[in-house]
Order: C-alpha cells, then sequence, then structure tokens
C-alpha cells in the first residue's frame, strides 16, 4: 500500500500505522521510520513491551463499538 502510493505517508508527517502481530519484521520497521511513519502493534508475549502499547486496549474497544 505504501509503495502503491508514495504520498500517502508524504502528505502526512508523523503518520501511525496500528497493526497486529503479524507485521512483526525488523525489515517492516526500519522501512516505516525511513518513510516517516510509526507502527503500533501489541509485543508477543515473550517479548518486551512496545512503545504505546497500552494505547491499543482502547482503540480495540473503539473499534468493537463501531462494528457491533
Amino acid at each position: 500500500m505504501l509503495d502503491v502510493d508514495g504520498d500517502l505517508v508524504a502528505d502526512r508527517p508523523g503518520l501511525l500505522i496500528i497493526a497486529d502481530k503479524g507485521f512483526a519484521s525488523k525489515e517492516f520497521d526500519n522501512d516505516l521510520v525511513m518513510r516517516g511513519a510509526e507502527l503500533l502493534r501489541p509485543s508477543f508475549k515473550r517479548g518486551k513491551q512496545r512503545k504505546g502499547e497500552g494505547l491499543l486496549k482502547s482503540v480495540r474497544q473503539l473499534g468493537f463499538s463501531v462494528v457491533s
């Protein structure tokens, strides 16, 4: 998505992308940093807590209330 629309991140400085655990790779993290975006996703059970991870609970609750 970011490769198809290069302006998606460029037009939104400080873009925060929220994803699930499936988006876990150093390559992906580094690519987002190079583009000026930040990834918010949960950590794995045995991994250290990621920055901003505490915000995910409220985001999930909001998402479920919109879908329900």
